[in-house]
């Protein structure tokens, strides 16, 4: 469960520019479709979402599967699970498991080689090659399928496809493919762009369970 969660956050900073691309290898209808996704994105100063990921596994019959929401603003997020929360403000990190009562206070320190949450709709600007796939129908409803490619042949995946809805230029779906064989798919559900999001809902009220003694609390900073 562990490496599941890391793996659904660190694919979940700041907007960034375009990766310079060989010239010879721009899809310019993808990069047409993804200049239109970014100047949507970019006027959303907060966003909250549902999710659901799936992980299909090559040696098992059954399929892995989370559900949540995410809420981000710039660099801070809170992604809320059933049985877990993670709580940055791109300072201090808390990790909330809510069955084994324990709170863990930690640095925030992103994967190297990751990608942050809040570059979940906007991953395509990272140095990566981009390929239009064509037009794909899921749910009754026409995406644009699009697919990207990591310079970085050392990340463990190799490609990751975005279902962009062709009518709003939303991310409506992302599949990562692992290396290792596994393939992780990311639904998105109930997007609310520019909510209100305070300071304070992106940090953890620690003293209020330290006074009450509620839960074991590890600092590990």
């Amino acid at each position: 469960m562990k490496k599941l969660t890391v793996f659904t956050f660190s694919l979940l900073s700041t907007l960034i520019s375009f990766a310079q691309a060989d010239e010879s290898i721009v899809d310019e209808e993808a990069k047409a479709i993804l200049d239109k996704v970014s100047a949507i994105y970019e006027t959303y100063e907060t966003i909250k979402s549902g999710f659901e990921m799936i992980v299909e596994l090559p040696e098992s019959d059954e399929n892995e599967m989370q559900q949540g929401t995410f809420y981000l603003r710039g660099d801070s997020y809170k992604i809320v699970l059933e049985d877990t929360e993670i709580i940055t403000d791109a300072t201090t990190q808390w990790t909330y498991m809510k069955e084994v009562e324990e709170l863990q206070i930690s640095d925030y320190e992103p994967e190297e080689n990751g990608i942050t949450p809040s570059e979940i709709f906007s991953i395509y600007k990272k140095d990566y090659s981009y390929f239009y796939n064509g037009k794909d129908e899921l749910d009754k409803k026409k995406y644009h399928a699009i697919d990207l490619t990591p310079y970085d042949k050392e990340q463990p995946y190799f490609k990751i496809r975005l279902w962009i809805n062709a009518e709003d230029s939303h991310i409506e779906q992302a599949k990562v493919f692992d290396k290792n064989g596994n393939r992780y798919i990311y639904k998105i559900s109930d997007f609310e762009p520019n909510i209100d999001l305070t300071d304070n809902f992106f940090s953890f009220d620690v003293k209020k369970y330290e006074e009450n003694g509620e839960i074991e609390i590890i600092d590990l900073r």
